[in-house]
C-alpha cells in the first residue's frame, strides 16, 4: 500500500506541475495558437523557427501523423501521412500520397479585424479509400481562414469561420464550402470547441446519408508545446453507416528547431 501511495503522490506531482507549468495550444495561458477548431483550419500559426508533430489517432486502427515548420512568422508548410488498420490486425491500409499543409498569413488580427490565412490542405479525416480517391471526410484543399479572439469573463473565446475548395470529389461535383466555429478556454490549460461544417461539396450517399458535421473537441495543454485533444465528431450522425459520434484522441507536440 506504501508504495501505491507513493506512486499515485508522485503521478499527482507531475499533473500539477503540468498544469502549473503548461504552455501548449489550449486554456487562456496558452504559448501557442490552434490551427484547427476540430477538423477545419482556423488562422493560427506556428511561430517563425518552430516546428510541429501532431499524431491523431482515429477508428479502424488508423492514424495519422503530421509534421509542419515555419521558416517565416507568417508562412508555414508540412506534410501529413497515414492509414488505418496500423494498430490491430490485418494488412495496414495506407493512403495514396502524403497530404500537404501550407499556410500564408495575409492580415495580422486587431482590435477590430480578425486574422485572414490563406492556405492548402489535401489531408482528410478518416478512413482513405483507394477507389473513391477520399477520406471519410474530405480535406480543405484551399482554403481561407478568419479568427478573431475575445476576452471576457469567462475567459477567453475565439471565433472562427472560413471558406473552402476541396480537390477531392469529381469536378463536376466540386463546389465552395463554409464552415464556422468557436474555441472557449476553460481555465489557464484546457478549452472546448465546437464547429460546423455543411459539406456542400459532398454528394456521395456512400458516405453521407444527410448534409452537416457537427464537431467537439477537448483539449488540455499538458506542458510546454504539448497539448493532449479528444474529439468527438459527427455528432449529428449524418456520415453513412454511423451509430454514435466517432471518437478520436490527438497528441500536439511543438517545439523550436
Amino acid at each position: 500500500m506504501k508504495i501505491k501511495s507513493v506512486i499515485f503522490t508522485v503521478l499527482l506531482l507531475l499533473v500539477s506541475s503540468s498544469c502549473v507549468f503548461a504552455q501548449g495550444s489550449a486554456g487562456s495561458a496558452a504559448g501557442f495558437e490552434s490551427r484547427y477548431i476540430v477538423d477545419m483550419p482556423t488562422a493560427g500559426l506556428l511561430p517563425k523557427g518552430s516546428y510541429s508533430v501532431d499524431v491523431l489517432a482515429f477508428n479502424n486502427g488508423g492514424i495519422t501523423t503530421h509534421f509542419n515548420a515555419a521558416p517565416f512568422s507568417w508562412f508555414n508548410v508540412g506534410l501529413s501521412f497515414g492509414g488505418t488498420d496500423i494498430i490491430g490486425q490485418g494488412i495496414i491500409d495506407w493512403q495514396d500520397l502524403p497530404g500537404f499543409h501550407a499556410r500564408i498569413r495575409i492580415l495580422n488580427e486587431t482590435l477590430i479585424a480578425p486574422a485572414l490565412v490563406l492556405g492548402l490542405d489535401t489531408q482528410g479525416k478518416g478512413k482513405y479509400s483507394a477507389s473513391s480517391k477520399r477520406f471519410q471526410t474530405q480535406s480543405a484543399g484551399v482554403f481561407l481562414a478568419a479568427s478573431k479572439n475575445f476576452r471576457w469573463e469567462l475567459g477567453t473565446v475565439a471565433i472562427h469561420g472560413g471558406m473552402n475548395y476541396s480537390f477531392e470529389p469529381v469536378p463536376s461535383n466540386r463546389f465552395i464550402n463554409f464552415w464556422a466555429g468557436a474555441e472557449q478556454s476553460l481555465g489557464k490549460n484546457a478549452s472546448i470547441s465546437l464547429e460546423f461544417n455543411p459539406t456542400l461539396d459532398d454528394d456521395s450517399d456512400v458516405y453521407t446519408e444527410a448534409k452537416g458535421l457537427l464537431n467537439l473537441g477537448l483539449r488540455w495543454s499538458l506542458a510546454y508545446g504539448l497539448t493532449i485533444q479528444f474529439q468527438a465528431r459527427d455528432l449529428l450522425e449524418n456520415q453513412a453507416r454511423r451509430s454514435g459520434s466517432n471518437r478520436t484522441l490527438g497528441l500536439e507536440y511543438i517545439s523550436y528547431f
